[in-house]
């Protein structure tokens, strides 16, 4: 006979945690909360920059462990301002404000 050392409350809890790491990895408190899901992806108008290697992405996403699935995936940049999006966009921090590089 195996003898089980949790308790049956204690699987339910892990279970219950694996689900919702699998599922919900990067969605945010208010989506979860409000139970709201997506169904198509966001349509953008950015595009790589051209001096981007698409090469020396996979080398990137190979050092940092990076595993991507599906079509039309972004190339892997290092930076955020790789992106060369508008320097307002990227100088912002999470709640709007400028940061300070000192």
């Amino acid at each position: 006979a195996v003898v089980s050392t949790q308790s049956t409350g204690e699987k339910e809890e892990e279970m219950i945690l694996k689900s919702v790491e699998e599922n919900t990895a990067l969605m945010g408190v208010q989506e979860l909360a409000q139970g709201i899901t997506y169904t198509e992806s966001i349509k953008t108008s950015w595009t790589p920059p051209r001096y981007i290697k698409l090469h020396k992405c996979d080398k990137l996403r190979e050092k940092f462990t990076i595993c991507v699935t599906g079509n039309d995936i972004p190339p892997a940049l290092k930076y955020f301002k790789d992106m060369k999006l508008p320097i307002p966009i990227w100088l912002l921090d999470g709640e709007g404000n400028y940061q300070t590089f000192s």
